[in-house]
């Protein structure tokens, strides 16, 4: 075993025996949650209330019901659960552990609990440790750990990153920080411990970009779009030609816009790519405000084809859309060096549904080779994709400088910047 996978193997090791995902939601009364002798209630009916009830779920744990304070909630049902006034809570459920699932209200909920007279540890995710419980919750979270736990089937992740130990050892040789080569240790160690909660917190904790900037409930939209453009790796320049692989609605394009305009500059073009025609659609909308942006409703591959794909219709969320072989509909995909046909781009964002970057990329070499993009790829879709992409990168160029960040709050949306030379390295230079 070489030294990175000595490094990940280890702090595994060291996890082992530290408080799980239910000892965090549950501390001295896990037994009872478990056993059922105090019933569970999830406070919260809204999405984080629904992740948080299908993560316990998943875990064993069956909550009885949900509380929600809001207008007209009582009385209908989530995900097969009944949802009960604070009323009913306090008559019935005085015994019970309450679980807080509200990321703004946390607080006031806590408080509510307590003057109705629950006791303190029955109330359950009410300290800055619910941040975390939270974000292990998420969809985004939960479902990475299945994605990468199926492609590693009938092996575990650690057994997949110890056969693949000398391509981890060449990613982390090229990174070009030392904040990227510990966020890609941090990053597999996580998912070699099978979703150890108390890596994931440190996880989170050491690396997640708008924890450390906004906390977990300061920042207003996707924190993965704004950190596309506003990283200390990558800024937009003058005159950009931005290709935007995975459009989805548009929202990118906005945090392009929006980046460029504080930094008062302005810019050329933007070619959208988005096939699914729901989204497509939604995409149209917002690009009418921006004459310079051209929506194309195609997927992007290797190769000019047709391929088969899962709609955003048919996918467990509109984001899911991707191309699959076990897709609903047929679409037209091209490369990007078959499009673009030599036209120059100086920015592309690769970041579709699916893990298909790799074929992305493949048709994009001639592309990548001649203008020397800035590149911007999401590096979480496939369990190898953290170590694989950064040497496919390098091969196509071996002048980019290759930097990992981790741009939201849950598991997903580890990013990969390959670019000439960092953000403000000029204007560094010239002070040293």
């Amino acid at each position: 075993m070489n030294d990175i996978l000595s490094r990940i193997s280890g702090i595994v090791d060291a996890a082992a025996g530290t408080p799980g995902f239910l000892e965090a939601v549950f501390g001295e009364h896990l037994g009872e949650a478990r056993s059922g002798r105090m019933p569970v209630v999830v406070f919260g009916a809204g999405g984080l209330g629904r992740e948080m009830n299908d993560t316990l779920r998943k875990h064993g744990i069956a909550a009885v019901a949900f509380c929600d304070n809001g207008p007209g909630k009582a009385g209908t049902r989530v995900d097969e659960l009944p949802v009960i006034s604070f009323a009913d809570l306090r008559a019935h459920h005085r015994d019970s552990l309450v679980v807080i699932a509200a990321l703004r209200h946390r607080d006031s909920i806590a408080r509510q609990l307590r003057e109705a007279g629950f006791p303190d540890a029955h109330i359950r995710c009410q300290d800055d440790t619910a941040d975390f419980i939270y974000m292990y919750a998420t969809v985004g979270t939960q479902a990475l750990f299945q994605i990468h736990e199926a492609q590693c089937r009938p092996r575990t992740c650690l057994e997949r990153f110890i056969d693949d130990q000398a391509l981890i050892a060449d990613a982390h040789d090229l990174l070009d920080d030392e904040k990227s080569k510990k966020l890609l240790i941090a990053k597999l160690a996580l998912m070699a411990s099978a979703g150890n909660f108390s890596l994931f917190s440190d996880f989170i904790r050491n690396f997640s970009e708008p924890y450390r900037d906004f906390g977990l409930t300061g920042y207003e939209g996707t924190p993965e779009d704004h950190y596309y453009f506003n990283s200390d790796v990558l800024a937009p320049e003058n005159d950009e030609i931005y290709v935007d692989v995975g459009a989805y609605d548009g929202d990118t394009i906005v945090t392009f816009a929006e980046a460029c305009r504080a930094r008062g500059i302005t810019w050329r073009k933007v070619i959208a790519f988005e096939p699914d025609t729901a989204c497509h659609d939604r995409l149209l909308r917002t690009a009418a405000a921006y004459p310079e942006v051209h929506c194309q409703p195609l997927g992007v591959w290797s190769n000019t084809c047709r391929l088969r794909f899962l709609s955003s219709g048919t996918a467990v969320h509109d984001q899911a859309a991707a191309i699959a072989s076990n897709g609903d509909v047929d679409i037209e995909v091209t490369s990007l060096d078959d499009f673009l046909a030599g036209e120059r781009v100086t920015l592309i964002k690769a970041d579709p549904g699916g893990n298909i970057i790799p074929e992305v990329l493949l048709g994009a070499r001639e592309t990548i080779r001649r203008h020397k993009p800035k590149l911007v790829i999401g590096a979480y879709h496939g369990v190898a994709s953290i170590y694989a992409l950064p040497i496919q990168i390098k091969a196509l160029w071996p002048g980019y400088r290759i930097a990992l960040r981790h741009n939201t709050l849950h598991l997903c949306d580890t990013d990969l910047y390959a670019v000439p030379e960092w953000a403000g390295e000029e204007e560094r230079h010239e002070h040293t």
